[in-house]
């Protein structure tokens, strides 16, 4: 091991020194001082040997992320040391739902974002599965994103959308007022104002496009001006009274 061959090299070191002095005081002969010198050269050998064992140089530059090693213990063949990242770039691993992943292709525009810290980042959808898991139903696919100043780390779990398509002037809701419906599709309540200036929760089928952020497009179903109710349309039933709630409370 290491440790034992640079005990040793202290030990020939410490060995030869002594010789030189005592030989320069005539104390011991030449073939003692050359014994001494012999031994040193084997144990300096031996030590660039260990150190070389031990001394790993990565094949890729990166950083450190963990150490799995500890020193002083055998390393198992063919176990990891350490984990090393190259952050110049990251990847976001994510599984997509058959809705979502229908929207999807390699390409597309995609965008990071942290709402605790306000940080984001552009990058593109650069994998994508041709199946869905069998099991899960569930598309894998991968986003990259340039990571020059290091925002991303390894093991973050962060959330991103993806650019799928660009619409102009549409009519768009918040998507939690959204109620899905038994034939995969989506229903919302809206306020509708009476004779008698009360207002009523009716359901409508409504068609969905593009989603972007927390809103989503509604292609048909709902007019501009539609109060659509919401918070709390799980509890409604259709023509159940409701309240307008006024100053951003909701309905």
């Amino acid at each position: 091991s290491y440790n034992r061959s640079k005990a040793v090299y202290d030990d020939a070191l410490a060995d030869a020194e002594r010789m030189r002095v005592l030989f320069a005081e005539g104390a011991v002969s030449k073939q003692m001082l050359d014994k001494a010198e012999l031994a040193l050269e084997v144990a300096r050998t031996d030590l660039v040997n260990a150190r070389e064992s031990v001394n790993i140089t990565a094949t890729h530059a990166g950083v450190v992320t963990s150490v799995i090693a500890e020193e002083g213990k055998i390393a198992n063949a063919y176990s990891p040391l350490m984990w090393i990242a190259n952050t110049d770039s990251a990847t976001i691993v994510f599984e997509a739902g058959s809705r979502q992943a229908m929207a999807l292709a390699v390409g597309q525009k995609a965008v990071w974002s942290s709402r605790g810290t306000g940080l984001s980042g552009t990058g593109y959808i650069s994998k994508l599965d041709l199946a869905a898991d069998p099991k899960t139903h569930l598309v894998s696919g991968e986003a990259c994103f340039p990571n020059g100043e290091g925002r991303l780390m390894p093991g973050l779990l962060v959330s991103f959308n993806a650019l799928t398509g660009e619409s102009r002037n549409v009519l768009k809701i918040p998507t939690r007022c959204l109620i899905e419906s038994k034939d995969d599709g989506y229903r919302v309540y809206v306020a509708e104002r009476g004779e008698d200036g009360s207002y009523r929760a009716r359901l409508r089928d409504v068609e969905t496009a593009l989603v972007a952020g927390d809103e989503v497009e509604i292609l048909s179903g709902l007019d501009e001006g539609d109060l659509v109710v919401e918070f709390g349309q799980t509890l409604l039933n259709d023509g159940d009274l409701v309240k307008i709630v006024r100053g951003g409370e909701g309905m």
